[in-house]
């Protein structure tokens, strides 16, 4: 089943991203005040990217298979995330090596180009840290598909026990999350038991119990939550005295996973819950907006940075000719991504699925 809502809820994480990095690009106290303060939580959309994530890998591997099957669908997953990224990863290097050499020099290849954990320096397209993520959760949703959904769902939860009790440990025992403490534990470590991981795994707990119709009264209360938590994250971001960066940073990941987290699984649930009962009906350009989020996710940051470098976007101080800038700008990043998404990136995944069911036996 195809999730509509779900698709149109994924071009609105990708967006919200898309306002974050604009208003960087901007600058804080450039652009109108709403717009400041809805684009400051767009980051938030990578939190909500890895809710729909979980619910969307649960939803697709609920029965058990034999190998031959599993391999199958790992391939099919690994190229659907590798042919989107690796277009704009090679764009990525002919912008560097045109504009910033000295960028390509510090880039970990290796790294980036598997998408293997590294640190942002190292990396082409900063966003990308969040493949890493997806890639760790197709492997291991794939090795759930050898066990029964009892069994898969009682991992599930054993998963989700040892991750935050992990960051229980690295909050209250070792400070992992402050100066002093960040960088201590191995990377790969606090990678696999990263809070970040909880959201993967509570969008796929979600996705087993509302498929069984457990969860059909909390409609309601989902939709209280949603204001209330990004009120309270607006609110710690801005008047925490964070450190660093604030919730983008490492240093209040525990933080940023409660409240937003929370949120992106309120929000999953509500969006589904309410297509499932027919009360939300989303307008095809939406769902082809969502189509399009992982070339508008990817896309947007090399837009960016070629447009800082080819416009002089200081020079321009006037509020109208910023906003008319602005709004341009948006509608490039838009147009690019659904003529991408639809003459590159569709056609690329359609090809290697075509080219992995002559190789391997049918399966997923």
């Amino acid at each position: 089943m195809k999730w509509h809502s779900i698709q149109a809820l994924r071009f609105v994480a990708a967006l919200g991203v898309v306002l974050f990095h604009l208003r960087e690009l901007c600058g804080i106290g450039q652009t109108p005040a709403a717009f400041s303060a809805i684009s400051l939580m767009g980051f938030t959309g990578v939190d909500i990217f890895f809710v729909i994530s979980g619910f969307i890998l649960w939803t697709t591997t609920r029965r058990p298979c034999n190998a031959a099957q599993v391999l199958r669908y790992l391939l099919r997953r690994l190229a659907r995330i590798f042919t989107g990224y690796w277009p704009f990863f090679f764009l990525a290097v002919l912008l560097f090596w045109y504009f910033e050499p000295e960028r390509l020099q510090r880039t970990d290849f290796f790294r980036a180009f598997w998408l293997i954990p590294a640190p942002l320096d190292r990396l082409l397209i900063p966003v990308s840290w969040t493949l890493s993520f997806e890639l760790y959760f197709y492997f291991f949703f794939s090795l759930l598909l050898f066990f029964s959904e009892r069994i898969a769902l009682r991992i599930l939860w054993m998963g989700f026990a040892l991750i935050l009790l992990a960051n229980f440990y690295f909050v209250f025992v070792v400070d992992l999350y402050s100066p002093a403490g960040w960088g201590v534990a191995p990377r790969l470590f606090t990678f696999f038991l990263s809070p970040f991981c909880l959201e993967f795994l509570a969008g796929a707990l979600l996705a087993h119990y509302s498929a069984f119709g457990r969860l059909r009264d909390y409609g309601w209360p989902a939709l209280l939550c949603i204001p209330l938590l990004y009120g309270l994250g607006y609110w710690y971001q801005t008047e925490g005295n964070l450190q660093g960066p604030g919730m983008i940073g490492a240093y209040h990941y525990p933080e940023r996973i409660l409240l937003f987290g929370t949120a992106g699984v309120a929000l999953v649930y509500l969006a589904q819950q309410l297509e499932r009962e027919r009360h939300l009906p989303i307008p095809a350009w939406l769902t082809a907006l969502g189509d399009a989020s992982y070339s508008l996710y990817l896309s947007h940051t090399l837009i960016l940075y070629l447009f800082v470098r080819i416009v002089p976007w200081g020079d321009f101080q006037d509020t109208s000719t910023r906003f008319f800038l602005f709004s341009g700008l948006l509608g490039c990043i838009l147009g690019y991504a659904l003529v991408h998404y639809r003459w590159i990136e569709r056609p690329l995944y359609e090809w290697a699925k075509s080219w992995l069911s002559k190789k391997k036996p049918e399966g997923v």
